[in-house]
C-alpha cells in the first residue's frame, strides 16, 4: 500500500494537483526531513574541510616565503691577511768592461756614468724599502729635491 500511495502521491505531485495534506504524506513517506539534514550535515563537512585546506595551504605558503627572506646578518668584512712574498734574487751579471779615461779628462760626467756602471744591474730582488719617502712642499730647498730625484732615478 506505501508503494502504491507513494506513486499516487508522485503523479499527483508532478500534475501539480497535490494538497497540503497530501504534501505532508508525500514528505513523511520520502523522509523528506532526514534527507535534507543529511545532506546539510555532508555539505558543512565539505565546506569545512575546503576551509581548513585553504588555510593549510596558505601556512604552508606564509611559512615558506619566510624561509626565503633575507635575514638581517651582520655585515661580512674583509680579513688583512699577510702572504709571504718569496724573493726572487738572480745571479749578478758580469759587470761591463770600464772604460779607462785619461785623468785630465775627467769630469763629474764620466765619474757619475762609471759608478753606474759598477753597480750590478741585473740583480732582481724583491725588498721592502726600509727608508721612508719625504714629500716635500714649498718650504724644501731645491737642491735637496733635485738630489732626491737623482737618487730615485739612480736606482
Amino acid at each position: 500500500m506505501k508503494q502504491n500511495s507513494m506513486q499516487y502521491l508522485l503523479e499527483k505531485f508532478r500534475e501539480g494537483t497535490l494538497n497540503e495534506e497530501e504534501r505532508a504524506e508525500l514528505e513523511r513517506l520520502t523522509h523528506k526531513d532526514e534527507v535534507f539534514a543529511a545532506a546539510g550535515r555532508k555539505v558543512r563537512g565539505i565546506i569545512w574541510r575546503r576551509v581548513s585546506l585553504a588555510v593549510a595551504a596558505m601556512m604552508v605558503v606564509g611559512a615558506g616565503t619566510l624561509t626565503m627572506l633575507p635575514r638581517e646578518q651582520e655585515p661580512l668584512m674583509a680579513e688583512a691577511i699577510e702572504i709571504p712574498v718569496p724573493t726572487v734574487e738572480t745571479q749578478p751579471a758580469a759587470p761591463p768592461a770600464i772604460e779607462t779615461v785619461a785623468p785630465q779628462q775627467t769630469t763629474a760626467k764620466t765619474q757619475r756614468a762609471a759608478s753606474l756602471q759598477k753597480r750590478p744591474k741585473a740583480r732582481l730582488a724583491i725588498q721592502e724599502e726600509t727608508e721612508p719617502v719625504v714629500v716635500c712642499n714649498n718650504q724644501c730647498e731645491a737642491d735637496s729635491v733635485i738630489s732626491d730625484i737623482r737618487k730615485f732615478l739612480s736606482v
